[in-house]
């Protein structure tokens, strides 16, 4: 029988939390991809999209670069339900950094499959271990230093990849409609012009 015993977030970590990195506006608009609150906010998966550039030294590059299965958390926002929202980086084909509002946490594979902490941290027992640890009164407010603490559902890795591959596989067929709607819209828009004219 298989059990789900809960563990401290950061015995799965790979390293250590991490802020991201603040560029004054004189190094904005070429360079490297910048992953910002609004992809965040915005994206529950984040690979290629358009996105802000800054001009980085080499070691900034190497120091907040991110890579696929990095999870990054919203530091603060202006409503509960922003603070500590997550998405992953999967996907990506070039390099790519995270800016200062954003918390990136590195997990160990030999450990657990990122994914599978993405999905269960949009799940209510996830949202709710993330409110408890959110902090401030007009601006809300997660800790890098308090994730680690944060206690999660731990089964085994088995079980972990076969929930995450089911969630990703109706994500993806959720995408998929989307596009094929937004098709079928833009096609109807199109004839139905072609007719009143």
């Amino acid at each position: 029988m298989n059990t789900w015993s809960k563990i401290r977030f950061g015995d799965l970590f790979f390293d250590g939390t991490k802020n991201g990195i603040y560029k004054e506006a004189e190094f904005h608009g070429s360079g490297t991809k910048v992953v910002n609150m609004g992809q965040v906010f915005e994206y529950l998966f984040i690979s290629n999209q358009e996105m802000e550039r800054y001009q980085l030294t080499e070691e900034e590059l190497r120091k907040y670069s991110l890579i696929d299965g990095d999870l990054v958390f919203a530091r603060r926002s202006l409503v509960d339900s922003g603070a500590g929202k997550a998405a992953i980086v999967i996907g990506v084909t070039e390099p790519m950094v995270f800016e200062s509002s954003i918390i990136r946490v590195r997990l160990d594979p030999s450990k657990c499959v990122p994914l599978f902490y993405l999905y269960w941290l949009q799940s209510f027992a996830g949202r709710s271990a993330i409110r408890a640890l959110v902090s401030g009164t007009s601006v809300k407010g997660i800790k890098g230093s308090d994730l680690p603490n944060m206690l999660v559902d731990y089964p085994s890795i088995e079980i972990q990849k076969v929930i995450a591959s089911l969630l990703h596989q109706y994500d993806e067929k959720i995408k998929n409609n989307e596009l094929i709607n937004a098709n079928l819209l833009q096609q109807s828009k199109a004839i139905f012009e072609q007719l009143v004219v």
